[in-house]
């Protein structure tokens, strides 16, 4: 829901014009808000010049005017640093500042869900880490027996005899968040910009495909996370200090696109 400050209010007609749920309405005076169909997406308070607008039920205070050099980034830089980025798969063992996991959940937080819901959940482990890491390569043994998996058994097998040394599921990393959503387009939206900004970050990330599977294999594991019916772990991310420095960007197999 939304309440419009009429005091400050110029009905100037952009919060209507911008509302895609036709929920405010517009008088020679003032704008009017309905709160029947509100998504609470926030463009009315995001598009209103003179600020007359506030979302109920969150902090208004603090959130960053637009300017252009701290809002706007060169497109082809932007472009050049999305090519050059690349999945992590060795790790220091420096675990990751606490600021930076924050500045992560920021980016998760910001990004766009289906219909405004907002139903992401984070899991960040940090201090579990060997025990998750057991939990895990416990899970995703009980997932490769069961579907054949003879390449994950085949990593799972030198793990233990490695004496868990040679840990090809989480490559060491320093810590895992788990994604939760009760479905996974959105959770997949999260993770994307989280992977992006932890590369700007100087971290590496990696995407846990096998992780997920050991979930959805494992009821302890479905259980420390606290999963239900609305929150279902849909992307698993391995994050940490990169033990590599890349030199440049790699080719790509030529695009296929077709224009109608």
């Amino acid at each position: 829901m939304i309440k419009i400050d009429q005091a400050l209010c110029n009905f100037c007609g952009e919060c209507a014009r911008i509302c895609e749920a036709k929920d405010i309405e517009i008088t020679d005076k003032c704008a009017i808000p309905l709160n029947i169909n509100c998504s609470e997406c926030g463009h009315c308070y995001a598009i209103c010049p003179p600020k007359a607008i506030e979302i109920i039920g969150y902090n208004n205070k603090g959130l960053k005017e637009y300017k252009s050099d701290c809002f706007d980034i060169d497109p082809l830089t932007l472009l050049n640093f999305m090519q050059f980025r690349r999945s992590t798969r060795s790790f220091l063992p420096q675990k990751v500042e606490r600021e930076k996991i924050n500045l992560l959940l920021e980016a998760g937080r910001y990004s766009p869900t289906a219909c405004n819901y907002q139903k992401l959940r984070y899991v960040v482990v940090n201090n579990d880490m060997g025990k998750v890491r057991d939990m895990l390569w416990d899970g995703a043994a009980i997932y490769a027996k069961r579907d054949g998996d003879d390449y994950l058994l085949e990593r799972y097998k030198e793990y233990l005899e490695s004496n868990k040394t040679v840990d090809a599921l989480l490559y060491d990393c320093s810590q895992l968040i788990f994604i939760l959503a009760p479905e996974e387009n959105d959770a997949c939206i999260a993770s994307s910009r989280i992977e992006l900004l932890a590369n700007s970050l100087g971290l590496g990330a990696l995407y846990l495909g096998y992780a997920k599977l050991a979930v959805e294999a494992s009821i302890n594991l479905q259980n420390y996370l606290g999963e239900d019916n609305e929150s279902k772990t849909q992307v698993v991310i391995a994050i940490g200090y990169p033990n590599i420095k890349w030199q440049r960007i790699v080719p790509r197999k030529p695009l296929s696109v077709v224009f109608k």
